[in-house]
């Protein structure tokens, strides 16, 4: 009984609920609250140099990051500020950035290893043989229980 009696009390829910409006969607606007315009057309178009614009700052933004992933390192500030030169001025940029700052050459550190190379991990100590210290015989062993008495 008390099953049928929720499921008609959640259906008659939902009929009020489907049928009553609610006051968040109201179709008549409040009084003294008019609508704000509505403004379908530009007024202004983006301007050739502001397309050039928008377009160097998302290649300087970008192109570092590309650069990265290629060399698989992170850009020295050299290799950073030439790409971005580059972006904004495109081939002044490339000239400009070899005057400001010369080119240089990354060095990744690695270790070298080969027939030639010194050892650098430390001589293993030889073993010690124990002088005058070893054991007795039966020195470890259990005491047998009929020993004791």
């Amino acid at each position: 009984m008390r099953g049928v009696l929720k499921r008609a009390l959640l259906a008659a829910a939902i009929v009020v609920g489907v049928l009553v409006p609610a006051f968040a969607q109201s179709t008549v606007p409040p009084p003294n609250n008019p609508n704000p315009p509505i403004i379908t057309t530009r007024l202004h178009p983006i301007t050739p140099l502001g397309w050039f614009v928008i377009g160097s700052i998302g290649c300087a933004a970008v192109s570092p990051m590309i650069g990265t992933v290629i060399l698989g390192r992170e850009l020295t500030l050299n290799e950073a500020y030439r790409s971005t030169l580059g972006c904004v001025l495109g081939p002044v940029g490339w000239l400009l950035a070899d005057a400001l700052v010369p080119p240089t050459i990354a060095v990744v550190p690695f270790t070298v290893t080969g027939p030639n190379t010194p050892n650098t991990t430390p001589p293993s100590k030889p073993k010690r043989e124990a002088r005058g210290r070893r054991e007795k015989p039966g020195a470890g062993r259990a005491t047998p229980p009929h020993a004791a008495l």
